[in-house]
This record gives structure tokens, C-alpha cells and sequence, in this order.
């Protein structure tokens, strides 16, 4: 029982250690990306500006005022939304440190397939 309670506590502080790790670094990259970026923490006056916002989008749908939207405005909206996509995809190239994709084990065998 001893020797179970003892393997017990050896996990969970190698898992602290992991954690905490993580943690520091994690801290670390947020630090240098908000400084890097400029970023802060959005005050109260923001988080209720973008709480009003959040709730027009709401209403919209639920008004029917979308169906009022003009094919310009679609247009920029689908824009933006490209946009906001492809910078997605870049960062996840960046990410991963390739163009192509992550190096899955066992993905260049289809196993008999095809």
C-alpha cells in the first residue's frame, strides 16, 4: 500500500513539474507576444462595448434585419472572413514549421485502400 501511495505522489509531482513548466512558458511567450504586439488586457468599458455588439449580432437573427444585408455588404464580410482565414493558415504554417502539413507516423501507407 505504501509502495502505491508512493508511486502515487511520484506522479502527480512529476506532473506539477510538467505543468508548472508549461505554465512558465507559456507566461513567457504571452509576455513577449503582448509586449511585442502591444496588447493588453481590455478594460471594463471594452468588455461591456463588445458585450452591446455581441448582442446586436444576436438581434439581427433574430429580427430578420439580415435579410436587409446588400450584396456589397456581404462582399466585405466574406472578405474579412477570408482574410481573418488566411491569416490562420499562415500562423499554422508558422506553426508547424511547414507548408505541407504535420508528419503524421503511418500516414504514407493507406493500408491497402485504393
Amino acid at each position: 500500500m505504501a509502495a502505491l501511495a508512493q508511486s502515487i505522489t511520484n506522479a502527480a509531482a512529476s506532473a506539477a513539474r510538467v505543468g508548472l513548466h508549461y505554465a512558465r512558458v507559456g507566461a513567457e511567450f504571452g509576455r513577449l507576444v503582448g509586449a511585442g504586439a502591444k496588447v493588453t488586457v481590455p478594460s471594463p468599458g471594452q468588455l461591456a462595448e463588445a458585450q452591446v455588439g455581441y448582442g446586436k449580432f444576436i438581434a439581427t437573427f433574430q429580427n430578420g434585419a439580415w435579410k436587409k444585408v446588400t450584396v456589397r455588404e456581404a462582399g466585405q464580410v466574406f472578405g474579412a472572413g477570408v482574410t481573418v482565414y488566411g491569416f490562420f493558415l499562415v500562423g499554422e504554417m508558422i506553426g508547424r514549421g511547414n507548408l505541407v502539413g504535420y508528419k503524421i507516423p503511418g500516414a504514407q501507407s493507406h493500408g491497402g485502400h485504393h
